[in-house]
């Protein structure tokens, strides 16, 4: 539906009235913009049907939200959620413990996408085993499994990334939103009878409390 929405466009002869072009101050629209500066657009990555209705009821109780938070359907599976006040957490595995600092956390972090928020460390008897950082990653690229981090010595450590409430994940391509029943890419693979290795897995998701075990995977 979509392609044909945008094949009409590109074929469209329009008059000349239609290639006027109205422009718009941001006086206009200052009321949105204010709006739109207080809200977040998330979206449903899931491929079964669900209630949109009870959805928006689940995630104002799991979240805490109050009636002054407002809940709009903008697409297919996605909502936009207006906040009236300003407002998927990463660990990071396996750095060495003089590398357990703001700054690091902050720095391996961009790596995956916008940092967000970055956990302070507070002063305990036990060493922390991971840092933990808020991290906005773009659901259109592969999630990363980690990332080697070099210090002044060039020593070499593979840092693995374990993520809090990670969603649908399709092991074969590590994108969201679908999982490897609905991957066309591992379709294409299977259907010539190829080995599919899944270089992916439920082993990204973190799991245990912050002084708990977990365990390392070294990268292929």
């Amino acid at each position: 539906m979509v392609d044909d929405v945008i094949n009409s466009l590109e074929n469209m002869k329009l008059t000349a009235e239609e290639e006027e072009v109205i422009t718009v101050s941001d006086e206009d629209r200052k009321d949105e913009i204010k709006s739109c500066s207080l809200s977040l657009i998330g979206k449903f990555l899931m491929c079964k049907p669900f209630n949109k209705r009870a959805a928006q009821i689940t995630l104002r109780k799991a979240w805490g939200l109050d009636d002054r938070v407002q809940i709009m359907e903008v697409g297919s599976s996605m909502f936009q959620f207006k906040f009236q006040t300003g407002f998927d957490l990463e660990r990071i595995w396996g750095a060495p413990f003089d590398m357990f600092s703001f700054k690091v956390a902050t720095k391996v972090g961009s790596r995956m996408g916008v940092v967000e928020v970055v956990e302070k460390r507070q002063k305990q008897v036990a060493q922390s085993l991971f840092m933990r950082v808020k991290v906005s990653i773009p659901i259109s690229k592969p999630i990363r499994r980690g990332s080697y981090i070099v210090g002044s010595d060039r020593g070499r450590t593979w840092v693995t990334f374990k993520y809090e409430r990670l969603p649908m994940l399709c092991h074969y391509c590590s994108l969201l939103g679908h999982d490897i029943r609905h991957c066309a890419n591992h379709y294409a693979v299977s259907k010539n009878g190829k080995e599919v290795v899944c270089q992916y897995g439920d082993w990204l998701k973190a799991l245990g409390t912050r002084n708990g075990s977990s365990s390392k995977r070294k990268p292929n």
